[in-house]
């Protein structure tokens, strides 16, 4: 077999991989949405042995995890879609409510103050922030994020 042969070939192989794990990504979100949390969730790890970084698949295991208050293991996700999108607006204010679940203010008002700073008009998370801010015992940085809010 040549070598532009066995390029095609890799090719078609990693096509037909990424409509697979494109098609059980879309099962378990709506197995997730249908409340079949732990069979989504072995879909998520499937998916996550052959491409560790789909952030679909860690982000929706954060939110799973999350939601069972497994929170260490839910920030352990939302800091792994972090390290590949550190942008992700979603990822921080998730992590900010496994945080607060924890006890942690001091990272969720982080991890808030962060997701405010990509999506200023977010309203919840404005809310969670000067929360955090207020149950820190610092209600004046609290107003001045009301106050420059969009």
């Amino acid at each position: 077999m040549t070598k532009k042969k066995k390029r095609e070939k890799k090719k078609v192989v990693a096509k037909r991989q990424d409509e697979s794990i494109n098609r059980r990504f879309t099962t378990a979100v709506t197995l997730q949405q249908d409340g079949e949390y732990a069979t989504a969730m072995d879909i998520y790890h499937q998916i996550l042995k052959e491409e560790p970084t789909h952030l679909g698949a860690l982000m929706n295991l954060g939110v799973l995890y999350y939601a069972e208050g497994r929170n260490s293991e839910a920030v352990l996700h939302f800091d792994q879609v972090l390290e590949v999108e550190a942008q992700n607006a979603d990822a921080h204010y998730n992590k900010g409510k496994a945080l607060v679940a924890q006890g942690d203010l001091v990272g969720a008002e982080l991890s808030f103050r962060e997701a405010l700073e990509l999506a200023p008009e977010d309203k919840m998370t404005l809310q969670e922030y000067c929360t955090c801010c207020v149950a820190s015992e610092k209600p004046s940085q609290a107003l001045e994020k009301i106050d420059n809010a969009p």
